[in-house]
């Protein structure tokens, strides 16, 4: 898949405060440039997916909705929706079967910056062929019982953040036993003074932390 470039002006990091109430920048979210790339990794998608959007008043919220005003339209296979109920941790996107039923990749915040690669690298994973993963790594993430949840704590910024991102987002999609909350730290500092976070991207789980980029292999061995 390739890599895309979103600017500054297109879903970078502001430091949005939770509570600002704005609506979205004028400007587009994603650029005809980027659109042109996306075309063809779309064009592979043979699942319908529903993005479910838990909103607040906040600017985040704001610029989720022009996010996904925008990129559902850009393939037949995605829609958009907002939450009737939502969990704590508002504002977020969470990744769906088309019946509604939800994959457990939940993101918090604006999936912009160097998490937009990641984010459409999930949708990818949870509605095409996939990004290439080993007969023995599927086996593995599938053979994983019980529920799990993990907390992926990232910035924006961050180059180190998307593997991760993209790591636990393929367990999510494999194993409906996954629960994968990614938070853009810049909008829940309450995390880095709970965890004492001082650096990303943090991986929290069982209430403990890890942190660092790590693949799939890492992943699995951490949780298994």
């Amino acid at each position: 898949l390739p890599r895309f470039a979103v600017t500054k002006k297109q879903i970078a990091e502001p430091a949005v405060k939770q509570t600002e109430a704005a609506a979205a920048d004028d400007g587009a979210f994603i650029s005809e440039a980027i659109k042109t790339q996306l075309t063809p990794v779309f064009a592979k998608f043979t699942d319908d997916l529903l993005l479910r959007a838990a909103l607040d008043n906040s600017r985040a919220a704001a610029e989720i909705r022009g996010f996904l005003n925008e990129l559902t339209p850009l393939s037949a296979h995605l829609r958009w929706e907002e939450a009737g109920e939502a969990a704590n941790g508002l504002p977020y996107i969470e990744v769906c079967r088309a019946d509604g039923t939800s994959l457990g990749f939940r993101f918090h915040g604006v999936p912009g910056g160097h998490e937009f690669n990641s984010f459409i690298v999930t949708l990818y994973n949870a509605a095409g062929p996939g990004q290439a993963i080993s007969e023995e790594q599927l086996a593995a993430v599938k053979a994983l019982s019980g529920s799990k949840k993990l907390q992926v704590v990232i910035s924006l910024s961050c180059t180190m953040c998307p593997e991760l991102v993209m790591a636990a987002g393929r367990l999510a999609v494999e194993n409906d036993g996954i629960e994968i909350d990614v938070f853009d730290i810049n909008l829940f500092p309450e995390l880095r003074e709970q965890y004492k976070i001082m650096s990303v991207p943090c991986l929290i789980y069982n209430d403990k932390i890890s942190f660092g980029k790590k693949n799939i292999d890492e992943l699995l061995q951490l949780i298994g």
